[in-house]
């Protein structure tokens, strides 16, 4: 498992070409994120719902539950794996482009309270919330990232490096 911190370099050399990448996928998502990467998402999520509070709704998984109704949901039972339900709930969750200025920092940590809601018995010795890859598209829309400490894989530590971001 790639954990590693990484800084931003206080240097971009060609900010421009970052400038007019952010420029269309604003336009292409018509105020809304992108992500190609669940795991990354799902970091993002953690950030903004869990720590900030800056979002209108905080996922509770066992209102969740209490509130499905298309099948019965056995935490006891089901909480030994990836809860398809809430995996789905949070593939789906839009996340306006204007949340992109509070993240400066993304630490994950495997008892991070997002994953306690898919996962529920997951002990985080695994790499089931690894980070292994992370699209420029994604980076780019958050300007003010400065530090990025993740489980990951190696072949990110490249894509954060060529984004201005040191180890």
């Amino acid at each position: 498992m790639f954990k590693g911190l990484f800084r931003k370099k206080q240097v971009v050399e060609d900010v421009s070409v970052c400038v007019e990448e952010v420029s269309v996928i604003e336009k292409k998502n018509d105020g809304i994120l992108h992500f190609d990467n669940f795991h990354f998402k799902l970091a993002i999520i953690q950030i903004l719902m869990y720590e900030l509070n800056v979002l209108d709704t905080q996922f509770d998984l066992y209102d969740f539950v209490d509130e499905y109704t298309h099948r019965p949901i056995y935490l006891r039972e089901e909480g030994y794996d990836l809860i398809p339900e809430v995996v789905d709930y949070f593939k789906d969750f839009e996340i306006d482009s204007d949340y992109a200025q509070y993240i400066t920092n993304i630490s994950m940590n495997p008892m991070n309270e997002i994953y306690t809601h898919i996962f529920p018995y997951w002990d985080g010795s695994d790499d089931t919330f690894d980070i292994l890859n992370v699209s420029i598209e994604e980076l780019t829309q958050f300007h003010n990232l400065e530090t990025v400490d993740l489980l990951g894989h190696p072949k990110v530590e490249s894509l954060f490096a060529s984004l201005g971001f040191a180890q």
